[in-house]
């Protein structure tokens, strides 16, 4: 599992260094998509301990309650790569809004997950 999590993530900074959507990335947007990044992975990580943890549940209504592990390495593995194909199809104007609004909604979820005790596993 620490082999996909390393091959996305080295993926998307590739991916990052080549964006060759209509208009290029400036540094500021590949600095918030990083930051994105960073933020999924950690929630993806508290969602695998979700998965195999019977005290708690998921609450994303795209995984339902009791997701298997397969099915949120999916899930995980799927959003990073359709959000930054969403931010790459995104006029300038727009993408750090929509990175900024993914950041925080990322960070509450994974700051409510910590609070209630929800460790990081791979």
């Amino acid at each position: 599992m620490k082999k996909v999590v390393l091959a996305m993530f080295t993926f998307v900074l590739i991916s990052l260094q080549q964006a060759q959507a209509s208009q290029e990335w400036d540094g500021g947007e590949k600095t918030l998509f990083a930051s994105w990044l960073a933020v999924h992975i950690v929630d993806w990580g508290q969602t695998r301990t979700i998965s195999v943890d019977p005290n708690y549940y998921e609450m994303n209504p795209a995984l339902g309650p009791y997701p298997s592990t397969g099915q949120v390495n999916n899930y995980f593995i799927g959003t990073a790569l359709l959000n930054y194909l969403i931010v790459d199809a995104l006029p300038k104007s727009m993408r750090k809004g929509w990175m900024t609004t993914n950041i925080v909604t990322s960070f509450g979820a994974v700051a409510h997950n910590n609070y209630i005790g929800i460790n990081i596993s791979f």
